[in-house]
């Protein structure tokens, strides 16, 4: 058995394609024995292909680039604590899966808060997600095919500490619906949300447009831009952001007491919300940071002084 190479399964998995049999089950449970007994490193998965069990060795220390790509049908990911590398989009469009776990002990990565993802524990770079990945505090980068082809996620709410969405990282998510850009993001790559075919709406908390390029998204016919007060005539200039067919300002976050104004009386009226602690309304939320406190104030007064 160990002396059957992965380069000999891989290619004879290729043999198998479009013609694929009842035995397919068989040769990659081998793939998996072999792996778990000589091998620290996993080159392919052989993407594709109909996996429904998958268990890593906890000697496996390297998990290739592409190694599980579009492995379609098993539904969840076990990191083992020996691993120490996960290659770039490792686990990318493997569309059903529904749960990720990353063990303990391992001192690469993790799965903090139970979020169901894979994150880079240094860098705080979320590597690779499911539909249910709840993105955790903290993280400040959505890596490179983090979500592509996850076709069920529906929803995801971006911390405000993420800065950066690489390419390709919701790239054919086909139900997801919205999505909330936070003020600090300052780069979106390439094919960001490509393929989005649902994307209807985009909400963008940047004051000043963040250079894009054409191919961020694809559905610009038929979404509509959100951006901050104020900042409509600049989106509908810059280039790339300005081929929303539709784009709206929000409403004037320093106009808190709702008087079509702003002035003294909202300072007056977010200092007493701020002082009354048993009430919550995120209109209050002057300077979008997701919390309410004396910067909203600050931030507040600046602007009426013209600062």
């Amino acid at each position: 058995m160990r002396a059957i190479s992965l380069f000999f399964l891989q290619r004879y998995f290729e043999t198998l394609e479009g013609k694929r049999t009842k035995k397919e089950s068989h040769f990659i449970e081998i793939l998996y024995i072999i792996n778990r007994h000589s091998r620290q490193t996993l080159w392919t998965a052989a993407p594709g292909y109909r996996l429904r069990n998958v268990t890593l060795s906890e000697r496996l220390t390297n998990i290739s680039s592409y190694a599980f790509f579009n492995c379609n049908a098993f539904t969840s990911i076990i990191i083992p604590a020996s691993v120490t590398n996960i290659g770039n989009s490792a686990f990318a469009a493997c569309s059903n899966v529904t749960s990720i776990i990353v063990a303990e002990g391992n001192t690469i990565y993790d799965t903090r808060n139970n979020c169901n993802a894979i994150i880079e524990t240094a860098t705080n770079k979320l590597i690779s997600g499911c539909r249910n990945t709840v993105i955790p505090e903290g993280v400040t980068v959505i890596g490179e095919h983090a979500f592509y082809y996850c076709t069920k996620l529906a929803t995801i709410t971006i911390p405000e500490q993420v800065t950066t969405i690489e390419a390709s990282a919701f790239r054919s998510c086909t139900a997801l619906t919205a999505i909330n850009i936070p003020a600090g993001v300052t780069s979106i790559g390439a094919y960001a949300f490509e393929e989005c075919t649902s994307l209807t709406s985009v909400t963008v908390n940047a004051e000043t447009p963040i250079t894009i390029t054409s191919d961020v998204f694809s559905n610009r016919a038929n979404a509509t831009l959100y951006v901050p007060y104020g900042t409509k005539s600049q989106y509908r200039t810059t280039a790339d952001w300005s081929s929303f067919s539709n784009i709206v300002e929000m409403s004037n976050p320093y106009d808190v007491n709702n008087d079509g104004s702003t002035d003294i009386s909202d300072v007056v009226s977010l200092v007493n919300f701020i002082l009354d602690s048993s009430t919550t309304d995120d209109s209050y939320d002057v300077n979008g940071d997701g919390k309410v406190d004396i910067s909203d104030v600050v931030k507040l007064v600046n602007m009426i002084l013209g600062q």
